[in-house]
């Protein structure tokens, strides 16, 4: 690689990649992030028709940037924050659309043709919901809302009640055939993602940032945050070590600390403390919606003003 080739070229370094890997690997399809070009590069690499296969991610922010492009009518957002509740508006669509297309593929095992029948129904139900008619829709299409006007996955204010005219419904449906389209169904059958390709190449930057140039060792870095990627963070600590002739006494500080950070670094993806925050999550909406329905009143701030020794006051007689 010369210092004038260009990194951001998807297409060709994925062509590459293609061809080192054809004698052990046969690809038959490929999950990109929207960019035709490596697809098209890779399928040029492998002389032979490769499936195409988008990542639900990517799509959902393209159903997302549709949304909020769309042009609804003007009084479907009433207020100020006009743009901050069509931002909303649009993450909760996308959010929505990938909970209803996971569950789907949970419910139905996978089952293409069942998935493809009932996501027309689902569509409805969703615009239903965010028009303020969650119920019986929900109750009997939706596979994420049951129905209780609590919207799955919904970052709109609850307050805020849409008023959706008869375009503006079909507008949003064209808009969520980018997801729920029998298309982009046979798109997205695999329910595969780039998040960990797009994770590795976030740590290859914790080791090597784009501003530090490191010609000698640069190697090395990748290699060793590529073991420990794979085996973890303490016991690639201790493998290195035990390599390099270095010896770690039991019980030392050095390796409670090791252990101590290893914990830390496996903190976050741990399925209790997961729960945990979206219970604590869910309570704070509760108490939060249980506080306003008890306490607000309309008007509750406005001043009052003292009426005392006005006398009664009439309607001036225009006859």
């Amino acid at each position: 690689m010369s210092e004038s080739d260009p990194i951001g070229d998807e297409g060709r370094w994925s062509e590459i990649v293609a061809r080192n890997i054809s004698n052990e690997v046969q690809i038959t399809g490929y999950t990109g992030d929207g960019d035709s070009r490596s697809h098209a590069r890779v399928s040029k690499a492998s002389e032979h028709t490769i499936l195409h296969f988008k990542d639900i991610r990517h799509l959902g922010n393209s159903l997302k940037r549709a949304v909020y492009a769309a042009n609804f009518s003007s009084n479907m957002f009433k207020g100020s924050s006009n743009a901050n509740l069509k931002n909303r508006f649009a993450l909760s669509i996308k959010q929505r659309c990938i909970a209803e297309l996971k569950m789907a593929h949970k419910f139905y095992n996978g089952d293409l043709n069942k998935i493809k029948q009932s996501m027309p129904k689902v569509a409805d139900a969703i615009v239903a919901c965010f028009g303020g008619y969650c119920g019986e829709p929900c109750k009997a299409s939706s596979l994420v809302c049951c129905g209780n006007y609590r919207q799955a996955k919904n970052y709109m204010p609850l307050t805020v009640k849409l008023r959706m005219t008869e375009g503006d419904k079909v507008l949003l449906l064209k808009c969520m055939d980018i997801m729920l389209s029998p298309i982009a169904l046979d798109k997205t059958k695999l329910l595969t993602s780039t998040q960990k390709c797009e994770a590795v190449n976030r740590s290859y930057q914790a080791v090597n940032p784009k501003m530090i140039t490191n010609p000698r060792n640069f190697a090395g870095r990748i290699h060793g945050q590529v073991f420990k990627l794979n085996n973890g963070y303490a016991v690639s600590v201790l493998i290195k070590t035990k390599s390099l002739g270095a010896t770690l006494t039991k019980g030392s500080s050095v390796i409670r600390q090791i252990r101590k950070t290893d914990a830390i670094s496996k903190k976050p993806n741990n399925d209790v403390i997961q729960k945990r925050k979206i219970t604590r999550y869910a309570a704070r909406q509760r108490r939060y919606h249980l506080h306003e329905r008890l306490h607000y009143n309309k008007g509750l701030t406005d001043t009052l003003h003292g009426m005392k020794g006005v006398g009664q006051l009439q309607d001036h007689n225009y006859v």
